[in-house]
C-alpha cells in the first residue's frame, strides 16, 4: 500500500513538474501577421473609397468602438451607431457618385504595427483624404479635404484579425479643403464630402 502511494505521489509530482514547464509558445511570425493586418486595413480603405457599407463593417468586431477627435473634442460611436449612420447615408452617397461624378481617395501611409502578439495588435498610421466632383458647376477638382492620424486595436478571433477599436484624429482643415466642402454644398442633395459623421 505504501509503495503504491509513493508511486502515485511521484507520478503526480512528475505531471505537475512537466505542466509547470509547459510547451514553449512559438514566436509570432511578424512578417506574416503584419501582411494579414495590412490586408485588413487595405480592404477597409477600398470599402471607404467606394462607400461599400458591408465592406466597411466586415472587419469590425462586435465590441467595436470608433473614437473621433477634432479640435480637442472627442466623440464615440458603437458598431450599431456607425452601421446605422453609414446605411442612412448610402442613398445620398450613391446619388452623388451617379449624378455628380463624386470620388474619394483615402491614402493611408506611415503604417506601423505595434505590440504585435498572437491575438492582439496595435496599428498607427497617417492618412489623407482627397475628394472631387466632376459633375458640379463648376467642377470640383481633386483636392485634400482631410488629414490626420489613426490608431487601430485589433484582436485575432478564430484565425482572423478583427478591429475592436479605432481612433481617428483629424487635423485642422486648410482653406482649400473648406472651399471644396463649401462648393459641394451648393449642389442639390446633401453634400457627400467626407465627414465620418462628425
Amino acid at each position: 500500500m505504501a509503495g503504491r502511494l509513493k508511486a502515485a505521489v511521484l507520478a503526480l509530482f512528475i505531471l505537475v513538474t512537466v505542466a509547470g514547464c509547459g510547451v514553449p509558445t512559438p514566436p509570432v511570425d511578424v512578417a506574416k501577421e503584419t501582411a494579414l493586418i495590412r490586408s485588413v486595413v487595405s480592404t477597409w480603405e477600398a470599402a471607404v473609397e467606394g462607400y461599400d457599407v458591408d465592406g466597411m463593417l466586415a472587419p469590425l468586431a462586435n465590441s467595436f468602438v470608433l473614437t473621433l477627435e477634432e479640435g480637442g473634442k472627442r466623440t464615440t460611436k458603437t458598431l450599431d451607431q456607425l452601421s446605422q449612420e453609414l446605411l442612412s447615408d448610402k442613398e445620398n452617397q450613391d446619388y452623388w457618385r451617379l449624378n455628380y461624378g463624386y470620388g474619394l481617395d483615402l491614402v493611408i501611409e506611415c503604417f506601423v504595427v505595434e505590440n504585435l502578439g498572437h491575438t492582439s495588435a496595435h496599428v498607427v498610421n497617417r492618412f489623407s483624404v482627397y475628394e472631387w466632383a466632376t459633375g458640379t458647376t463648376p467642377p470640383i477638382g481633386k483636392r485634400i479635404t482631410d488629414k490626420g492620424a489613426m490608431e487601430w486595436d485589433l484582436i485575432k478571433v478564430s484565425g482572423q484579425w478583427l478591429v475592436s477599436g479605432m481612433l481617428i484624429y483629424f487635423e485642422p482643415l486648410g482653406p482649400a479643403a473648406l472651399d471644396a466642402r463649401a462648393a459641394g454644398q451648393d449642389s442639390p442633395g446633401k453634400c457627400a464630402f467626407f465627414d465620418m459623421g462628425r
